[in-house]
């Protein structure tokens, strides 16, 4: 998914010079190696899924956060690491940060493992200005933690002048002024600024609820409500 990233390099000019009593000699200045962490030593655990399958993860260490341990479920299941719940026993394993050893997790731990599909809606709706000027909903889909892309297309007759900015697009809480989001990046691949733009909104750090609502542009466009299913 993609937006455009920069990144921005400081150069300085100018060359280092060495202590007098140090040219001679050389750099005998070396910062000490830092001493490694101590992890303590490798175990494994066995992860169920729902369908009796067993998946046996080595390379694990105490002090590893869940998200490792995820992260290698997924990689051997062949699935989004957001769309898994690991328990152990009753207990979920979150919040993600949380260490193994913070969940008494050690060698021969028998973990279950809940996969879902990714959030997807297709077509879910408008977001209208008038009858010409109208934001179409194409899709919604779950593309990481916490964050949904929202494929769009705006269409305007250009009676009210140029179309609004889509970065000015906002998903918001479906109750209202509890949370609102600008775009975190996005993608275009028409912008026709006076009859037509199309291209994804990505929004990130959605919190977890059922229904959200998106409305396209800075105002004056209604608001769509989706149903998103999170808890």
């Amino acid at each position: 998914m993609g937006g455009v990233a920069s990144a921005l390099k400081a150069t300085v000019g100018g060359e280092a010079l060495l202590p007098a009593a140090d040219a001679a000699q050389g750099d005998s200045t070396k910062p000490d190696p830092q001493p490694h962490e101590d992890l303590g030593e490798e175990f494994s655990v066995s992860v169920t899924m729902m369908s009796g399958r067993e998946i046996l993860v080595e390379g694990l260490h105490f002090k590893d956060p869940v998200t490792k341990l995820k992260q290698k479920v997924a990689d051997t299941l062949e699935a989004p690491p957001f769309t898994l719940t690991l328990c152990l026993g009753s207990v979920l394993l979150e919040p993600p940060e949380s260490t193994l050893q913070d969940f008494d997790i050690s060698e021969g731990a028998n973990l279950t493992v809940v996969k879902r599909k990714p959030i997807e809606l297709e077509s879910p709706g408008d977001s209208r200005f008038n009858k010409n000027y109208v934001c179409t909903v194409l899709r919604v889909r779950e593309v990481a933690d916490r964050a949904f892309a929202v494929e769009f297309e705006v269409v305007g007759d250009e009676s009210l002048g140029r179309l609004q900015d889509p970065l000015d697009s906002e998903l918001s809480s479906s109750s209202g002024g509890k949370w609102s989001l600008r775009p975190a990046s996005h993608e275009f691949t028409e912008t026709d600024l006076e009859k037509k733009i199309r291209g994804t909104l990505v929004y990130e750090t959605v919190p977890a609820e059922t229904q959200v609502r998106f409305k396209f542009g800075r105002s004056g466009y209604s608001y769509l409500t989706l149903e998103l299913g999170q808890s």
